[in-house]
């Protein structure tokens, strides 16, 4: 994908945040070039940018456009009549996969035969899987339901992972992986794995596709809430915070509520979170919320904004103290990157130094978020460094 392209997809899909309501379909006519898996890519990873930056309206109706564009152009199989294989080669795909995975849940072992069955992970794949698991798991005995169960459990946390195919299917069949096993690792009997796949499908309604992403949210906090039930601070104080810690990156991003509250709820979790992740004892989950706090310090609404920034200041630079660039290169570029925006944003200090102070991390996230290896990104920090040069104080002003 070159820099051109990549522009003229950022183009298009400003003109379509910035229409009226009904010109979206004469846009995307006139723009019909453009119309290719690249540009799909390039919407969902706008998309996740702008929920990042507060604006989970547009990124949820981008998103959605994202989505029916790819169904338009072929890209989601989610149309069980246009499949070229038979009920039957589902069920055998489905049988081998489950021998597979009860054998060596390994992803080194599962994903390279996926690789070569992708047109087989989609929809028609969740209903045979569902209604196969029915069938079987009531007429089987209680120890070989368990078992298949446990296979099942494992199936979904392996698709969920899968970065080929189409990621909304993967998701899809995590979700009906992750409540089908449910059904037979149920609170009273199996306690501990039945608050896995709590957070499991926590986890998996944060980042789905399908459905209506605030809808999506208030699932996953029902599911992490449940969880907690069980991995308590007592018992799991690791399990614990790291589910604390996901729960205040779902309050940050949720659509529902009072947006000031949800920001202050993210906090409180996080600060919660920072309890057990200590520097010391979990260096990367540590530096992973003191991320997700500096973020919601840098949107909260309450409080004085420039107290804010200059905490969330503070917590981007302690977060680079294990996000480094040899370590973690994408984590580090994304605390820089958002490091820049805080520097930007600045109120206190010098505004020239702090433009400064954000051009250099604007250009020290671009070593990793180049055009090729992750272009949204790219474009999100090549955007940002311009806006800081625009209204930078220092150097020579040229008037064109």
């Amino acid at each position: 994908m070159n820099e051109q392209r990549t522009q003229a997809y950022l183009n298009l899909i400003d003109q379509l945040l910035s229409c009226n309501e009904g010109d979206e379909p004469r846009i995307l006519q006139e723009n019909e070039e453009l119309l290719d898996q690249g540009l799909i890519e390039v919407m969902i990873g706008v998309a996740r940018q702008l929920e990042r930056a507060g604006r989970e309206n547009d990124a949820q109706w981008l998103m959605n456009i994202a989505q029916q564009l790819a169904q338009a152009l072929g890209l989601l199989d989610n149309n069980p009549t246009e499949s070229a294989n038979t009920p039957q080669d589902y069920f055998n795909f489905l049988m081998e996969i489950l021998q597979k995975v009860s054998e060596n849940p390994d992803p080194q072992v599962i994903y390279p035969f996926w690789a070569q069955n992708l047109d087989k992970l989609n929809d028609n794949l969740i209903q045979i899987l569902d209604s196969w698991a029915k069938n079987t798991l009531s007429s089987v005995a209680p120890k070989e339901s368990e078992y298949i169960a446990d296979v099942i459990f494992d199936f979904s946390s392996l698709i969920e992972q899968y970065s080929l195919g189409s990621i909304a299917n993967n998701i899809e069949l995590a979700i009906i992986g992750y409540q089908i096993a449910l059904r037979i690792l149920t609170f009273e009997k199996f306690r501990q794995d039945w608050a896995i796949l709590q957070t499991n499908l926590a986890i998996a309604y944060s980042k789905r596709i399908r459905g209506d992403k605030a809808d999506n949210l208030e699932q996953a906090i029902i599911y992490y809430q449940e969880s907690l039930k069980v991995l308590t601070f007592e018992l799991f104080p690791h399990d614990w915070a790291k589910i604390i810690s996901n729960l205040a990156n779902v309050y940050s991003n949720r659509i529902r509520g009072d947006k000031a509250d949800n920001l202050e709820q993210a906090i409180i979790y996080n600060k919660k979170a920072l309890n057990v992740l200590t520097f010391e004892s979990f260096s990367q989950d540590w530096a992973g919320t003191k991320h997700n706090l500096a973020v919601a310090y840098s949107n909260r609404i309450r409080g004085n904004k420039a107290d804010n920034l200059e905490q969330a200041i503070i917590c981007f630079k302690e977060a680079l103290k294990v996000r480094t660039f040899d370590s973690f290169p994408p984590d580090w570029a994304s605390t820089q990157n958002n490091l820049g925006n805080a520097y930007s944003n600045r109120i206190t200090g010098n505004k020239a130094d702090n433009l400064e102070r954000a051009i250099i991390c604007y250009q020290e996230a671009l070593k990793v978020r180049t055009l090729d290896a992750f272009p949204p990104d790219w474009a999100t920090t090549k955007h940002n460094l311009a806006v800081a040069y625009s209204n930078r104080i220092r150097g020579i002003k040229l008037i064109i």
